[in-house]
């Protein structure tokens, strides 16, 4: 049988296997920092065994030299097994502490390649189903491979990684003793009787993860920079106020909104600091308040005490739509740059579905030297992984990191260890996810150490009512009064037709002409009230923005929308609810369509949010559209829950005003009567459990009621080119490659997409529009799918 010696195996080209699987083993300890001990050991097992079945004469010679794919060359099963019969050696007292590891450990070398499907139980049953299937095969890999090699580096590892371990074997191991190994019940029975493991199954199965996604990341990213890191940066706690101090005009009376922002920081830095053990908090103020200053500030403090272990806690902010990353995204590099901190990737990074994959370092290393990893490199996957001090991103990012079972989202998971996650408008998490978000967040508080503070002007109590959670700002209720900035007018109680709707708005506009903000709950109705309004109000500014507008005109658009705010400029702008939250922009005159209680108070947000006018006013109306088929339907049905607005129309039912100074009194009834009369999704058992089929299937952030259509909208030369490159995609025969090349122009190409409901998906995955009246127009952004020979599209 050809075999090499084990020292002599590689990796990859030119890397010694031994190598690799040390840094790995070191890198995915060190991504655990400040973790218990036994979860670290796990993540050093699986960093040291993950690669081991490259060591056969098969990898070596065939794939590594002639590129070649056959059953003797996969290596991740032969890993698994290395591991499970070396871990017989370990010196742990507690058995099941002992077997949870081994099942956890071989687990993540089994599937380091692929997504999660079982739990582990199941995964070890089904290795010891195909051993039985494939012996003859596993049996000619193991014969190819240096075992007596393996074992001295083995021991000479432990002792020098300090692993609770001892040989146990008395001559050169043979494959049958291996796969012996893997064949008996071990202990298994025992496990398996255990009902209650220490902190319970979802803390266990949070561990578990949180090895997995560090083996993941260390595996692929010492690979991909060929061994080198990315070496971690330093944050002076006092950048927020040096940014204050230089771009912040000086006011020689400051005005009460810029007073109550200093108060407002000042307590949250005081009160983060004082309960810096903690590791839940909450943080209640009002839209408008500079918040995102403030917490900001805040964090960079405790981060600056936290113990550094060479892994100081990453900052990870998180908001519920990629339209307002880009706003938080721009503020917070603004106060970098003021610290004279340069714009790049590893120092503060943007992630969402329309993220460039071009990553940038900083010189701040000896190690890692400032570099540009493009599309072809390693920057998908260091932006993938969070490898940056600062991360913006979505709650659907941060979220799925927990609840999938895909690779793509769990090798991130490892980056939590220690960080401080801040999630902005926490309340846009649907409400019947509430309940499994809240013991999630405890059980990565308690193995990963994580901290989360929940954000929002309308705190929903997602850590219930009866636990004891640090509020940031203690006295938001005085705040709150001591603001007067709008009243919501409350016309919901009578239904209102479209048409006398809009002929409302015109007769306002024409007495008083200034900045009015429309927001409604469908993008249909946009169009239909921007049609209405450009006839009655020919010569006057009126904008619509919905998502019926690529990405890069919703940029645009809100710019322009800005711009013209800035010159005090009368406009009419006419919105679905993605002005909600994050955008700052701040009209006189809100009004707004039906909606649950929180999007309501979200919305007055952009109601004299600087306080620039004397006092601002949100209309409330229960819109209809008469020429509909269903005439008497209020427009909120098919986008809220029947349930959620029978609660607000409950509350608001006797009242005709409401100052600013209510909201949080309303807002506690609000989510009090919410969490009555919630069915809650128990996605935190299917985790628990390992059921990642079951959990794919009911972790749903982004509801797909309706199938939908990806639409490419071709507007000049250069969308055209960006279209023709995605055509020649079809010339390339290997999927890696068409992938690869795809990822060059991702970030553009995706700039130009929109998502489209229809009632039956057939045909292309995504199709091209050509801008015109009839498919795409400037104003309101889509119109229609073109006409192809096959089944009807139904645009919804």
């Amino acid at each position: 049988m050809n075999m090499l010696p084990f020292s002599e195996t590689y990796a990859h080209p030119g890397d010694p296997l031994s190598y690799h699987l040390e840094r790995v083993a070191r890198e995915a300890k060190r991504s655990l920092a400040g973790t218990s001990r036994h979860l670290q050991l796990q993540a050093v097992l699986a960093g040291l065994c993950h690669d081991l079945g490259k060591a056969t004469w098969y990898f070596q010679e065939w794939r590594l030299k002639q590129n070649r794919v056959d059953r003797e060359t996969y290596h991740s099963r032969l890993g698994a097994l290395f591991f499970w019969w070396l871990s017989q050696g370990l010196l742990l007292e507690n058995l099941g502490e002992l077997l949870r590891l081994r099942l956890n450990v071989l687990t993540v070398i089994l599937r380091h390649h692929g997504s999660l499907n079982e739990n582990q139980l199941d995964t070890l049953g089904r290795l010891r189903e195909r051993i039985k299937d494939e012996d003859e095969l596993i049996t000619k890999q193991l014969g190819a491979i240096d075992l007596k090699g393996i074992c001295s580096w083995f021991s000479d590892q432990a002792d020098l990684l300090s692993i609770p371990w001892r040989p146990f074997w008395d001559s050169t191991p043979k494959a049958a003793d291996i796969l012996t190994a893997a064949l008996q019940p071990n202990g298994l029975k025992i496990l398996m009787k255990i009902k209650n493991p220490p902190g319970g199954p979802l803390q266990d199965m949070t561990a578990f993860l949180a090895v997995y996604g560090a083996l993941l990341a260390a595996d692929k990213i010492d690979t991909a920079l060929e061994s080198k890191r990315i070496s971690r940066a330093y944050l002076a706690p006092d950048l927020v106020t040096n940014y204050k101090q230089t771009f912040f005009k000086q006011e020689t009376q400051p005005s009460a909104i810029t007073v109550l922002r200093c108060e407002i920081a000042r307590e949250v830095s005081k009160n983060l600091l004082a309960h810096s053990d903690c590791h839940h908090f909450t943080l209640t103020a009002p839209t408008g308040s500079g918040k995102t200053l403030a917490v900001l500030d805040a964090v960079l403090r405790l981060r600056d005490r936290l113990p550094k272990n060479d892994h100081p806690a990453r900052i990870i902010y998180c908001l519920p739509f990629t339209s307002v990353i880009d706003q938080n995204h721009q503020v917070i590099s603004d106060v970098l740059k003021a610290g004279n901190i340069e714009r790049s990737q590893d120092i503060l990074l943007k992630h969402h579905h329309l993220t460039s994959p071009v990553f940038r370092t900083s010189e701040n290393s000896e190690t890692m030297p400032q570099h540009e990893f493009d599309a072809d490199g390693a920057g998908p996957l260091l932006t993938e992984t969070w490898q940056s001090e600062i991360v913006v991103t979505t709650f659907y990012q941060l979220l799925h990191t927990f609840f999938s079972g895909k690779n793509r989202h769990l090798k991130r998971n490892s980056q939590l260890s220690g960080a401080i996650v801040i999630l902005d408008e926490v309340q846009a998490v649907p409400l019947h996810y509430w309940q499994a978000i809240s013991n999630l967040f405890q059980a990565a508080s308690t193995i990963l150490h994580t901290r989360f503070i929940l954000m929002t002007a309308t705190q929903p109590l997602i850590f219930g009512q009866e636990k004891e959670i640090p509020e940031l700002l203690p006295s938001h209720a005085t705040f709150f009064k001591r603001l007067s900035r709008m009243a919501i007018h409350c016309r919901q109680q009578q239904q209102t037709d479209l048409i006398d709707f809009a002929s409302r708005l015109q007769k306002d506009f024409l007495e008083q002409p200034q900045p009015t903000l429309v927001i409604v709950n469908r993008r249909k109705t946009v169009k239909i009230l921007y049609q209405l309004l450009s006839k009655k109000l020919k010569g006057k500014t009126i904008l619509a923005l919905s998502t019926d507008l690529t990405p890069l005109d919703r940029k645009e658009r809100i710019k322009n929308i800005q711009t013209a705010l800035d010159k005090k400029e009368a406009l009419l702008v006419i919105s679905t609810q993605l002005v909600e939250a994050g955008v700052d922009i701040s009209f006189p005159v809100v009004h707004r369509d039906l909606a649950p209680l929180d999007s309501i108070i979200q919305s007055s947000g952009r109601c004299n949010r600087h306080n620039e006018a004397e006092r601002g006013i949100l209309h409330l109306w229960q819109l209809i559209d008469s020429e509909s088929n269903s005439p008497t339907t209020p427009l909120w049905q098919k986008i809220y829950d029947s349930n959620l607005i029978q609660i607000t129309q409950d509350i608001l039912q006797d009242s005709t005003t409401i100052p600013e100074k209510d909201f949080p009194s309303l807002s506690r009834r609000y989510f009090t009567m919410c969490w009555e009369r919630s069915g809650q999704i128990k996605i935190d058992h299917y985790l628990a459990d390992g059921d990642f089929e079951k959990l794919a299937e009911k972790f749903k952030l982004i509801m797909d009621d309706f199938p939908t259509v990806t639409v490419f909208v071709i507007q000049n030369k250069t969308d055209q080119k960006l279209w023709d490159r995605y055509l020649e995609l079809d010339e390339i025969e290997s999927a890696l490659q068409r992938r690869q090349e795809f990822l060059k122009y991702k970030f553009d190409f995706l700039e130009r997409v929109i998502q489209v409901n229809c009632r039956e998906r057939q045909g292309k995955e995504i199709i091209a529009i050509h801008a015109g009246d009839d498919r795409y127009n400037s104003a309101t952004g889509f119109v229609a799918l073109p006409t192809y020979q096959g089944p009807s599209w139904t645009i919804i």
